[in-house]
Order: structure tokens, then C-alpha cells, then sequence
């Protein structure tokens, strides 16, 4: 993982944090079109927040609702097969 921030915990879950507000996330979450745009944005700005093999490509993988805020995560799967939560 790009310099490790990237979290993994236990060696299972993996999260993103993207540097966007809560309000703009609820904005475009529902809309894969602006959310792609908007992640790939994050990734061009601050590619040090990703994790070494985005650059090859990714793939929506699934969205949940987020326990503690209600917010939906959406998750996506890297070319060589690991995921990663992607949140505000």
C-alpha cells in the first residue's frame, strides 16, 4: 500500500478516505458516473492516499451501509483482486 495510507486492519478490512466532505459524498454516492469521476479526481490530486496498484485499474465491487453513520461505503476490487472500502 502506497505509503501505508491506505488502512488495513486485521489484514482484512481496507478503507480509502477521500479527501472530500461528508455533504459531497452524500451528493454523488448514488451516482456512479460523479462518483468514479470524483474518486479519480482524489487520485490525481493525492495519489498517496490509494494504494499501489490503482493505477491499473479498478471495478465497483459492491456498497453497504456504514453501521455507525447510516452512510453508504461503496467498495471496489483492484485488477489483482484486493478491495477496499471508499469513504469521505
Amino acid at each position: 500500500m502506497a505509503n501505508g495510507l491506505a488502512l488495513e486492519s486485521s489484514g482484512r478490512i481496507r478503507t480509502i478516505c477521500l479527501p472530500i466532505g461528508e455533504e459531497e459524498y452524500q451528493e454523488i454516492v448514488d451516482d456512479a458516473a460523479r462518483y468514479r469521476r470524483a474518486v479519480n479526481c482524489c487520485y490525481e490530486q493525492t495519489p498517496e492516499l490509494f494504494p499501489d496498484g490503482w493505477e491499473k485499474g479498478y471495478e465497483w465491487k459492491d456498497c453497504r451501509e456504514s453501521l455507525k453513520t447510516g452512510s453508504k461505503i461503496r467498495r471496489i476490487e483492484l485488477r489483482d483482486g484486493t478491495s477496499y472500502s471508499i469513504r469521505p
